[in-house]
């Protein structure tokens, strides 16, 4: 793993399943994986900030969703929400693979393009204990042409009863640019709108 925070994540993770979950405390590695420096825009959309380091592209995305935190965080426990479904071309979903949280799941997802590419993303979500939500994402097994893979959303109420979403992508793999974290992580904000207003999600040719 590239990130301290992911490895400490998991880590702790695997520990609490061998141990009784205690209601009252707040599961680890809930919280962002850096902090977001895209502008949480004035109206319902969304606001891109990226950027590249040695080792993967990174996108920002802030948006704002006229809908209550709890429906929106129901859309992000959603599987199908966080799935990129402008490429991928099969997936299957494998719920409640961590009892420590209080949305986890294992999505195996399949790739096709000039090769098909095989990769398992694993999911945990849930209350951060302070009104606010919080889930990550991380590619944990499958093809090695994706070498690196997380992500983090973190939801907050707005005081007019909005939310604010803030959704970050790292994506180390052959052929990708900022282009297609931006993509993905606009795709991905409004598929959480479209799902907080009741609405189909979105298709892509």
């Amino acid at each position: 793993m590239k990130s301290g925070s992911l490895v400490f994540w998991f880590a702790v993770s695997a520990a609490a399943g061998c141990k009784p979950v205690v209601e009252s405390s707040v599961p680890p590695g809930l919280d962002p994986i850096e902090e977001n420096t895209a502008a949480l825009p004035d109206d319902e959309s969304v606001n891109l900030q990226s950027s590249d380091t040695d080792d993967y592209h990174s996108t920002h995305a802030r948006g704002r969703v006229d809908v209550d935190i709890t429906t929106v965080a129901a859309c992000v426990a959603t599987p199908e929400v966080g799935v990129d479904r402008r490429r991928v071309a099969d997936f299957e979903v494998t719920e409640d693979v961590d009892p420590a949280y209080t949305v986890s799941y294992d999505v195996l997802t399949t790739v096709i393009d000039t090769v098909t590419l095989e990769y398992t993303v694993s999911w945990l979500q849930g209350d951060r204990g302070d009104g606010t939500y919080g889930a990550h994402w991380a590619k944990t097994d499958g093809s090695d042409l994706l070498e690196f893979l997380e992500g983090s959303v973190l939801l907050q109420p707005i005081e007019d009863g909005a939310t604010d979403v803030g959704i970050i992508e790292h994506l180390g793999a052959v052929l990708t640019s900022t282009e297609d974290t931006e993509q993905f992580t606009g795709d991905f904000y409004e598929s959480i709108r479209a799902c907080a207003h009741g609405e189909a999600l979105p298709t892509y040719p």
